[in-house]
């Protein structure tokens, strides 16, 4: 059997980060950047998610768009989402975190320091916050920062 479907479609981040679209699918920028970002976040969330890791994957708002099922274990367990954010069960964390997460953000390639904490009945963690790289100058990459969560001894 064969098939008359032909389409091809060139997509290339320019330097100023605008999106060039070109192809006979006929889908504008607008409509195809925002598919192949959350296409690609999904990838990335499912490859963390296939390797085990407890992870929170955040906008350039901090916000937590997506949390993999290991990540969402802590949920409870010394860290919650409080107005879509991620935060500490106590203000000794909840600054950490901040902290962590507000450099992540910073800019491209940033990163804190990874800090182990108290997260609740004696459960020691480390927690890092590490930047998408330059995603930060990219308006069709949704994520920002990822925040990853492993218990400690």
């Amino acid at each position: 059997m064969s098939s008359n479907f032909a389409a091809s479609i060139v997509v290339d981040m320019g330097a100023d980060g605008g999106l060039e679209l070109a192809g006979e699918l006929g889908l504008p920028a607008e409509i195809l950047g925002p598919l192949l970002a959350g296409a690609r976040a999904r990838g990335f969330a499912d490859a963390l998610e296939l390797t085990g890791q407890a992870a929170f994957l955040l906008d350039d708002s901090g916000a937590v768009l997506h949390m993999t099922s290991h990540a969402a274990r802590w949920i409870g367990a010394g860290l919650r989402i409080a107005g879509g954010h991620l935060v500490g069960h106590d203000s000794s964390v909840n600054q950490k975190l901040g902290a962590m997460i507000e450099a992540a953000l910073a800019g491209p390639y940033e990163q804190a320091d990874a800090e182990d904490v108290r997260l609740g009945e004696g459960i020691k963690a480390r927690i890092q916050a590490k930047s998408f790289g330059d995603a930060m100058t990219k308006p069709c990459q949704l994520l920002k920062a990822v925040v990853l969560v492993e218990t400690v001894g």
